[in-house]
């Protein structure tokens, strides 16, 4: 497996573990208290593997905004669009 594809199984697993914590928030109505800190850690890991799998060479670092500066704008682009519609909607 190359890299790149470790790097993004690695941050699926990270994905789905949040996936998994959100389901027990919603089940049995557990706060964000109790599984809100494992739930974002692993949203967050999952973002960075992601970027960092897009980028294609050896980043380092953790801060999501600066490699996702880092990214292509041909990339870039299609996130920002998708992050201002889900912003519009929370907003409304």
């Amino acid at each position: 497996m190359s890299k790149r594809r470790n790097i993004a199984f690695n941050a699926s697993g990270f994905k789905e573990a949040a996936n998994h914590l959100k389901t027990l928030i919603s089940k049995n109505g557990a706060t964000l208290l109790e599984y809100g800190p494992a739930y974002t850690t692993n949203l967050s890991l999952s973002c960075e593997l992601y970027l960092k799998a897009l980028l294609c060479d050896d980043t380092t670092g953790h801060s999501l905004v600066s490699l996702f500066e880092k990214v292509d704008d041909s990339i870039k682009s299609p996130i920002k669009r998708i992050l201002l519609e889900l912003e519009r909607r929370c907003v409304m």
